[in-house]
């Protein structure tokens, strides 16, 4: 699966009322005589370009914020919560690697786009974080772009027969990819949970890297499965197993 993400131009037209209207007080939302192309690189290269049309007076517009994002583990029972921390332990384990490829939400994310001469940085920076799918925050500093979501949660879902019948049925018909483990990979499917992240492809082009063991944790002698996913994320979880079927208290 492949996608282009917004180029800086789509994001000011489709938001274009609230980026004129943006008030940036601070001393690094400068205006450059020159524009900045970028091709498959940081966004923070915005911050030599200041240095320079400032004769070094601002050293910095772009803090790319590098801290993980926060997990929190949804039990208060002992084992569930030792079994968590072997899948968050997982989680950084394989994500490290996605991240360092250039991923879509994270401080790496390659930027293929343009800085206007004659315009706000700030505007055009988050516009840029925007389509990069970053979170975005000014401060004296400089603009801080940092991992999104930053907060994820870490839940125990009981896996119930008929979900598994399913399972069973999808396999018999051929219809699991055998670089997947069934019963995760269905889950996953069903819940309509996040599974995978788009990572750097070539100039503004995204490609979707499966992410299913990072955030998935079977464990079939308790039918129970772990899983990692936003707020929102697990209330999707819970609204589709139910609507399905497969919801087990």
């Amino acid at each position: 699966m492949k996608r282009k993400l917004a180029t800086a131009a789509a994001a000011f037209v489709a938001v274009s009322g609230s980026a004129f209207a943006h008030n940036c007080p601070y001393e690094w939302n400068i205006q450059l005589t020159k524009g900045i192309a970028f091709k498959e690189t940081s966004i923070s290269k915005i911050n030599a370009a200041v240095r320079e049309a400032t004769k070094g007076r601002i050293q910095t517009a772009v803090i790319l914020d590098t801290t993980p994002a926060t997990i929190t583990k949804e039990t208060a029972d002992p084992e569930m919560l030792r079994l968590m921390d072997v899948l968050i332990d997982r989680y950084q384990k394989v994500m490290a690697p996605v991240i360092a490829k250039g991923a879509a939400g994270y401080e790496t994310c390659p930027v293929t786009d343009d800085i206007k001469p004659n315009f706000p940085l700030a505007c055009q920076i988050s516009t840029i974080a925007a389509g990069a799918e970053m979170r975005y925050r000014e401060k004296k500093e400089g603009a801080v772009l940092s991992r999104w979501p930053k907060t994820l949660e870490c839940r125990a879902y009981k896996v119930s027969d008929a979900f598994l019948k399913r399972v069973e049925e999808k396999q018999k018909a051929g219809q699991i990819h055998p670089d997947f483990k069934p019963v995760p990979v269905v889950f996953a499917q069903e819940s309509g949970m996040s599974w995978s992240v788009m990572v750097g492809d070539g100039p503004g082009s995204f490609r979707g890297n499966a992410i299913l063991d990072a955030v998935t944790f079977y464990m079939p002698d308790k039918k129970l499965m772990l899983t990692i996913e936003t707020s929102k994320g697990h209330n999707k979880i819970l609204t589709n197993l139910k609507k399905l079927g497969y919801w087990q208290e």
